[in-house]
C-alpha cells in the first residue's frame, strides 16, 4: 500500500461517523441474539429461514441500520435473558413480554441509556434487580410483572425522573416500599400487587401528584392508610385490598373526585364508612369486604355513578339504609355475611339494571320487597340464611333472565311457585316451611340442572314432577313428607345426585336406578 492510500485509509477510519459503527456493531448484536433464542426458531422463521437483513426480521425496529426496538413479545423462546441486548445502545423500546426468559438480569442492561420502555412481564426472570437499571435516566415505562424478582426495591429509583409506568406486580419483592418512590413526578401508574412488601405505605407517595393507577395489594402492608394519599387527587384506581392496614377509614377520603375504583377489602378497617364518600360522584366500584366496619351512611346512595358495591363480611350490625334505591346504575349488590338487621328496603326496586344481589347470611326478616318485581336485568339472587318469610313471590316468573336463585335457610312458608323461567340453572329453597305438592310445571324451567327442596313439609307424589327436566343433574327432597313409589323415569334422566331420605315412600326402589349411567 503506498503511501498515499495509507492516508486516505487513515481518514476514513477517523472520519466515519460513530452512527455507522453503531448499526454495524448493531448488526452483529443482532446475529449473536439470534444465537441465543434458537428455542423459537418455529416463531421467529424470519429470523433463520430467509434472506432478510437483520433490521427487517419480525420484532426489530432500525433507523439506518441502528436498532431503535425490539419486540418479541409471546415469542416462545425459553432460554436464558440474553445479556447480548445491553449492546443495543439506541435502543429505546424493548418488549421481551411472555418470551420464558429465566435467569436473572445481566447488568449489562444498564447500558441501555437511551431505553425509554422495558417490558420483561410474564417471564420466568429470578433474583434482585440490577442496581444499573436504576441508572436508566431515560426510562417512562418499566414493566417487570408475573416473575420471580426477589430481593427489595432500592431508593436509587429516585433517579427514574422520567418514570410514568412503574408496574412489578406479582413477583416476590419484599422489604418496604421506598420513601424515594415519591419523588418520581411523572409517575401516572404504581403496580405493587401480589408482592411480599411489608411496613406502612410512605406519606411521600402523596407527592405522586399525576398518579392515576395505584395498587399496593396482597402484600403486607400494615398501619392506616397514609395521610398523603388525599392529595393525590388525580387518582382513578386505588386498590391496597389485601393487606393488614388498620384504624377507620379517613374521612378526607372524599378528596379523591377524580376515582372510579376504591378497593379497601380484606384488611382490619374499623368504624363506620365516613359520610364524605358520598362526595366521590363519578366512583364506579366501591369494595369495602372482609374488613371490620359497622356503620354504612346514608350518603353511599349520593354514590349515583356506583355500578359495583361490596360491603360483604363486616360487623354493620344495621340496616341497609333506603338510600340504596339511589343508585340507578347499580349492577352487582354483595353483602354476604354483612350483619346486615331489618327488611330488605323496598327502594332498591328502583335499581333497574342489578344483574346481580347478595345477601347470604345476614339477618333480613320480613317478605321480599314486592318492589323488586321490577328487577327484570336480574341473573342471581342469593338470600339464603336469613330470617325472611312469607310466600316465594309468583312475580319472580318477570325475572327472564335469571340463572340462579338461593332461598334456603329461611322461614318462606307455602307453596312453590310455578317458574317458567327459561335460563334458571339453580333453585334452592330447601330448610324452610315450604308446604303443598311440588307443581308438575316445574319442569318448564327447561335448562334447570339443580333443585335443592330438601327440609321442608312437601307432600304429595313425584309420579309426573320432574319427567320434563331433561337437564337436572342434581335433586334433593330428603326431609320432606312425600308419598307414593318413586318412579322409573328418573333413571332416564342425567342425575348425578338424587336424596330421597326421610320422605314417606312406598314400594321398591327402581331397579333402573341402579343402571343410570350417571349417579354416583
Amino acid at each position: 500500500m503506498g503511501p498515499h492510500c495509507f492516508f486516505i485509509w487513515i481518514l476514513l477510519i477517523c472520519f466515519t461517523p460513530s452512527s455507522a459503527l453503531a448499526g454495524h456493531n448493531d448488526i452483529n448484536t443482532l446475529f449473536k441474539l439470534r444465537d441465543t433464542v434458537t428455542e423459537g426458531k418455529g416463531f421467529l422463521r424470519d429470523w433463520f429461514h430467509s434472506e432478510k437483513a437483520p433490521c427487517s426480521w419480525s420484532g426489530i425496529t432500525c433507523v439506518e441500520h441502528t436498532v431503535v426496538e425490539i419486540d418479541l413479545s409471546s415469542a416462545p423462546i425459553y432460554a436464558p435473558f440474553p445479556s447480548c441486548v445491553g449492546l443495543f445502545q439506541s435502543l429505546a423500546r424493548l418488549n421481551f413480554s411472555g418470551c420464558g426468559f429465566s435467569g436473572e438480569l445481566p447488568d449489562a442492561l444498564g447500558n441501555l441509556h437511551n431505553l425509554e420502555q422495558l417490558d420483561l412481564s410474564h417471564n420466568q426472570l429470578t433474583g434482585a434487580l440490577p442496581v444499573s437499571l436504576y441508572g436508566l435516566k431515560t426510562l417512562k415505562e418499566m414493566v417487570l410483572d408475573n416473575n420471580f424478582f426477589s430481593g427489595q426495591l432500592s431508593p436509587a429509583i429516585a433517579q427514574l425522573k422520567y418514570l410514568k409506568k412503574l408496574s412489578v406486580s406479582s413477583n416476590s419483592i419484599s422489604g418496604v416500599i421506598p420513601p424515594e418512590l415519591g419523588s418520581l413526578q411523572n409517575l401516572e401508574f404504581l403496580d405493587l400487587h401480589m408482592n411480599a412488601l411489608n411496613g406502612s405505605i410512605p406519606a411521600a407517595l402523596g407527592n405522586l401528584s399525576q398518579l392515576l393507577h395505584l395498587d399496593a395489594s396482597q402484600n403486607n402492608i400494615c398501619g392506616s392508610i397514609f395521610p398523603g394519599i388525599t392529595a393525590m387527587t388525580n387518582l382513578v384506581t386505588v386498590d391496597l385490598s389485601s393487606n393488614a392496614l388498620v384504624g377507620p377509614l379517613p374521612r378526607e377520603i372524599g378528596q379523591l373526585q377524580n376515582a372510579q375504583l376504591l378497593i379497601l377489602g380484606h384488611n382490619g378497617f374499623n368504624g363506620s364508612i365516613p359520610e364524605e364518600i358520598g362526595e366521590l360522584k363519578l366512583l364506579e366500584a366501591l369494595e369495602l369486604p372482609g374488613c371490620k366496619l359497622t356503620g354504612i351512611p346514608w350518603t353511599v346512595g349520593d354514590l349515583r355513578s356506583l355500578r359495583k358495591l361490596d360491603i360483604s363480611g363486616n360487623d354493620f350490625d344495621t340496616e341497609l339504609p333506603a338510600s340504596i334505591g339511589k343508585l340507578g346504575n347499580l349492577t352487582r349488590l354483595s353483602a354476604r355475611s354483612a350483619g346486615l338487621t331489618g327488611n330488605i328496603p323496598r327502594q332498591l326496586g328502583n335499581c333497574k339494571k342489578l344483574v346481580l344481589v347478595d345477601f347470604n347470611g345476614n339477618s333480613f326478616s320480613g317478605p321480599i320487597p314486592e318492589e323488586l318485581a321490577g328487577l327484570e336485568a336480574i341473573v342471581a339472587l342469593d338470600v339464603q340464611g336469613n330470617n325472611l318469610s312469607g310466600h316465594i313471590p309468583d312475580w319472580i316468573r318477570n325475572w327472564a333472565n335469571l340463572r340462579s336463585i338461593y332461598l334456603g335457610q329461611n322461614m318462606f312458608s307455602g307453596p312453590l311457585p310455578v317458574l317458567p323461567l327459561q335460563h334458571l340453572v339453580v333453585f334452592s329453597a330447601e330448610t324452610n316451611m315450604l308446604s303443598g305438592s311440588i307443581p308438575g310445571e316445574i319442569c318448564q324451567a327447561k335448562s334447570l340442572q339443580s333443585l335443592r327442596l330438601h327440609n321442608n313439609n312437601l307432600n304429595g307424589n313425584i309420579m309426573k314432577a320432574f319427567k320434563g327436566c331433561k337437564n337436572l343433574t342434581e335433586l334433593n327432597l330428603q326431609g320432606n313428607h312425600l308419598h307414593g313409589e318413586i318412579p322409573h323415569y328418573l333413571s332416564e334422566l342425567p342425575l348425578v345426585t338424587v336424596e330421597l331420605s326421610q320422605n314417606n315412600f312406598t314400594g321398591k326402589l327402581p331397579e333402573k336406578l341402579w343402571e343410570s349411567s350417571t349417579i354416583l
